[in-house]
Order: C-alpha cells, then sequence, then structure tokens
C-alpha cells in the first residue's frame, strides 16, 4: 500500500523473479522465506519512496516508463539476486475528493484544445482549397 497522496490511496501489485548468484553451481535459486519478507519489505519502502510526493497523472508516466522497477531490483539486490521485476497492476483505493474547479478547468482547457485544433482543421482546409484555385 501507498501513503495517502493527493487524496488517493493506491495498491500496488509487484512481482519480482530470483535469479542465480555469481559463481552458483546449483541449477535451482530458491530464496529463503526470511529472504523474501525482506525482499517484500524492501520493495514496498522504494514503492512507496518513489511515488509518494507525485499526482496519479505522474505515477502512470513513470509506470510506463518502467522507471520504478530499477530501484526495488537494485534496493533487493543485496538480500537475494533478482533479475525481473514488475509491477502488474496499480489499484485506487481511495480517490481524492472532487475539486469541482479544477474540474472545470481542465474541461475548459480541453475545449480549448479542441478549438484550436478544429480552427487548424479549417484553416488547412482554406488553403488547401485556395491552391486549388490558384493552380488551373
Amino acid at each position: 500500500l501507498s501513503p495517502v497522496c493527493l487524496g488517493s490511496l493506491r495498491r500496488a501489485a509487484t512481482m519480482a523473479r530470483t535469479t542465480e548468484a555469481p559463481h552458483q553451481i546449483r541449477q535451482t535459486s530458491y530464496a529463503k522465506s526470511s529472504q523474501v519478507r525482506e525482499i517484500r519489505r524492501r520493495m514496498v519502502e522504494t514503492i512507496i519512496d518513489e511515488i509518494k510526493s507525485f499526482s496519479l497523472e505522474d505515477v502512470v508516466k513513470k509506470l510506463k516508463a518502467n522507471n520504478i522497477t530499477q530501484p526495488i531490483q537494485k534496493a533487493a539486490q543485496n538480500t537475494f539476486p533478482i533479475e525481473e521485476v514488475h509491477i502488474r497492476k496499480v489499484k485506487v483505493l481511495k480517490r481524492p475528493a472532487a475539486d469541482y474547479l479544477k474540474i472545470m478547468a481542465m474541461h475548459d482547457a480541453a475545449k480549448e484544445d479542441d478549438l484550436t485544433e478544429q480552427d487548424i482543421e479549417n484553416a488547412d482546409m482554406d488553403m488547401v482549397g485556395e491552391e486549388v484555385a490558384v493552380a488551373p
């Protein structure tokens, strides 16, 4: 669980795969239960540190860029070598309170963006019409 930050509470489902240590002879590489607990503890600490001060949009950007898994891997490397870390799901448990003014500002900005795109398309169509008229 991540702490309540900016009004929301999120749960991240993370998984990691162990790998063999350098110079290991044995074919399998299973971590002891105490090592698994330590890896989980470090994963939780790292995830909290990485996303506690960011908004939901910023967290999504970090997840898409896969910027959270490398620090998790580095933090857990001392306990037992792990090679693959994946955050497979992030669930929003508590949503922030709806701010009416912020929502309206976002909608107004979206409308302005839509208008400018439509204006650009209309301007392009006018220019194409002018070019066709000038060409013959």
